[in-house]
């Protein structure tokens, strides 16, 4: 018994959108970044919101109340932020707020969009 593959324009289509359209409120200039002192790369939280916590903290992103203590470090999040795990929203809200935080001490937040955001 063969299985059908489901149809992939509709997620070709959203990703090749998603390349095309610039980021709301984005100015000339913002995919360059000078004087970053640190860039820090994660992936695939997956709504694991207790071990982003405990990840964050172990690279001293933020302090023990859960606010920016990075300075001027660059965190990047590679995609899956969402799915799995019981705290997708938690992770999310957290990066929200933490690129504000981020932004305002000098550093930057930087999410993209992974496979299981497309779905």
């Amino acid at each position: 018994m063969s299985r059908r593959r489901p149809a992939l324009k509709p997620i070709r289509c959203l990703v090749v959108l998603l390349l095309l359209v610039p980021p709301w409120g984005a100015a000339a200039g913002e995919d360059v970044w000078t004087e970053v002192e640190r860039v820090v790369a994660i992936g695939d939280v997956h709504g694991d919101y207790d071990q982003l916590m405990a990840l964050l903290r172990s690279a001293a992103l933020i302090d023990a109340e859960g606010k920016w203590s990075g300075g001027k470090t660059h965190l990047v999040q590679t995609g899956d932020l969402l799915d799995r795990g019981p705290d997708s929203r938690k992770a999310m809200e957290l990066f929200m707020r933490l690129e504000e935080e981020a932004r305002t001490a000098g550093g930057e937040v930087h999410v993209l969009i992974g496979n299981h955001e497309a779905m």
